[in-house]
């Protein structure tokens, strides 16, 4: 949606520059995004186990 680009699972950016209505909270997901160290949703890993739905 243009609310957000980068929250949820998956993005829908075209652009990493690309802006939407909620850039605070589109700017912590686009980190969280960037980032390569994640638990994807069911996953274990480094002795952590991500029981939801999203990436952690």
């Amino acid at each position: 949606s243009a609310a957000n680009k980068w929250c949820g699972l998956g993005d829908v950016q075209d652009d990493k520059h690309e802006d939407a209505w909620f850039n605070a909270t589109d700017k912590c997901c686009r980190e969280h995004a960037a980032c390569s160290n994640v638990i994807g949703p069911g996953e274990n890993k480094y002795g952590l186990q991500n029981y939801g739905a999203f990436p952690a």
